[in-house]
């Protein structure tokens, strides 16, 4: 019974989660895929890779090769390597025929690791108790911020960075040396495993260490810490970053070997004020159906909000936290660098590594834990039953999406239909292209581009067309071509 009674509560709040997620694919469709025809299949394609890989496909015998962009080699760079969601994937792969059934079942598992770390981090690292641990795992696993970024699937990979913080903040000087060794090496393996698969989450790592170390150098009581901190880790500090150095020397070789210009995306920079901002139920009651505000088009990449009341709790807590003060000036810090172009352009000249972040709203996810943290230190500090219940339930609702906003907008059917349409090339055709630029086509061009490098795997070639942020000059090899290998849209 004491088991039940421990587990079942994690229970509720995950399938609550999960309700809120595959609300379409459970009740409306189940052919319904997340995201749209664009980074939603790419990132099926890039996992797919990984299964045809192990699998044994000529065509896919290289791991860091995906055969598109030809002639160009180490294409999977282009992209997040997607690493740590591969060897959740291919498992799943093995035992279902269809790539994208296999992705729905992979996105739930994603939730469910999510979700895992998360309330590891705060049931054995901070101690929190089995309720509120339970309910700020289902804050950062199932945050509105994240289910507006379902677009993008990598960043529902989020776990490896949980799971390396709950590795860090089990650290204690009681603990003994073994412990400790065990603890420094399991975060800093989740550290690589993480920037082998998403960039973003392994950089706002680095970030964050950096940032909340030249925060404490401020204040007196924090400089001690940390000083004590290092003093006592040194020996480990220097071992496991030179594990960490060496771990990632393949990774950093096959970026940079790349030569790639990072482009500066001012347009991507996150809206300060768009803290108070987001898409779900409550904020589009109260603006967007009574008209209180005229803007009802909120940029997804550029919003950091989790809900006007969860925020207020959130900061509320904070304030009340011994620590807090670190926690609320890391958020402000960050809305300044990733607001402002005129500071950001100082971190993307000289903070490595920051010109490849494009996108800079994705420091949301740093700031979900501070947030689930806000919130869950004040309900152990508050004692009305009435209104803890009124925080919790409100801060769960607030995770809601508004009616028209679940971002499922493609199926399995339309996906095939899409690559039905396509003229068969002769099987001299080792490679393929298809012209992005035809006037007639009516839809954007990434649609089409995703439709090649699908269309070229499943018939065992190679294509000149990729998706990526940046796209290599090949057209001295596409001049060259027959024009029978030239992809036309029949139907």
């Amino acid at each position: 019974m004491k088991i039940i009674k421990k587990i079942y509560i994690p229970i509720l709040f995950f399938l609550i989660g999960i309700l809120i997620v595959f609300y379409p694919v459970i009740f409306i469709n189940n052919e319904l895929m997340p995201g749209d025809l664009g980074d939603g299949r790419f990132i099926n394609y890039v996992l797919e890779h990984f299964y045809l890989f192990l699998s044994g496909s000529k065509l896919h015998n290289s791991f860091w090769n995906l055969p598109f962009f030809y002639p160009y080699t180490n294409t999977l760079s282009y992209s997040d390597i997607m690493f740590g969601g591969m060897i959740l994937y291919a498992p799943i792969r093995f035992f279902v025929d269809s790539p994208q059934t296999a992705l729905q079942i992979w996105l739930f598992f994603a939730c469910l690791f999510n979700f895992l770390s998360a309330y590891l981090l705060f049931k054995k690292a901070l101690n929190f108790n089995n309720f509120l641990s339970s309910f700020a795992a289902f804050f950062i696993a199932f945050s509105i911020a994240r289910y507006n970024q379902i677009y993008h699937l990598q960043l529902y990979t989020q776990f490896y960075m949980l799971f390396s913080f709950a590795a860090f903040f089990a650290l204690r000087k009681t603990n003994s040396k073994l412990k400790n060794n065990l603890l420094f090496l399991s975060g800093t393996l989740m550290f690589v495993m993480q920037l082998y698969t998403s960039f973003y989450f392994g950089w706002y790592m680095v970030y964050a260490l950096v940032l909340f170390s030249f925060l404490m150098m401020f204040f007196k009581e924090s400089r001690n810490m940390l000083k004590n901190f290092i003093l006592f880790y040194k020996k480990e500090i220097l071992i496991y970053s030179f594990i960490s150095l060496i771990l990632l020397l393949p990774l950093l070789h096959h970026y940079l070997s790349l030569h790639v210009k990072q482009y500066y995306y001012a347009w991507l920079l996150i809206k300060p004020w768009h803290i108070f901002k987001t898409k779900n139920l409550i904020y589009s009651i109260f603006f967007d159906i009574f008209n209180v505000s005229s803007d009802r088009v909120i940029e997804l990449e550029n919003t950091v909000g989790v809900g006007i009341f969860a925020l207020c709790f959130s900061l509320w807590g904070l304030f009340k936290n011994k620590y807090g003060k670190y926690f609320l000036l890391f958020i402000l810090v960050s809305l300044i660098l990733f607001g402002f172009e005129i500071v950001n352009c100082l971190l993307y000249l000289f903070f490595p590594g920051a010109s490849a972040i494009r996108a800079a709203g994705r420091v949301v996810y740093l700031f979900l834990p501070l947030y689930a943290f806000g919130i869950v230190f004040l309900v152990t500090k508050l004692k009305n039953k009435l209104l803890i219940a009124t925080i919790i339930i409100l801060s769960i609702i607030e995770q809601i999406p508004v009616l028209n906003g679940y971002n499922f907008e493609w199926n399995k059917s339309q996906h095939n239909k899409r690559l039905e349409m396509y003229s068969k090339v002769p099987e001299k055709c080792n490679v393929v292209h298809f012209d992005t630029n035809d006037k007639s086509l009516k839809s954007e061009e990434f649609v089409y581009l995703l439709d090649m490098i699908w269309y070229a795997s499943n018939n065992n070639k190679y294509t000149t067309n990729g998706y990526s942020g940046y796209f290599p000059d090949n057209n001295a090899v596409i001049m060259t071509l027959p024009d029978e290998c030239f992809l036309k849209i029949e139907n």
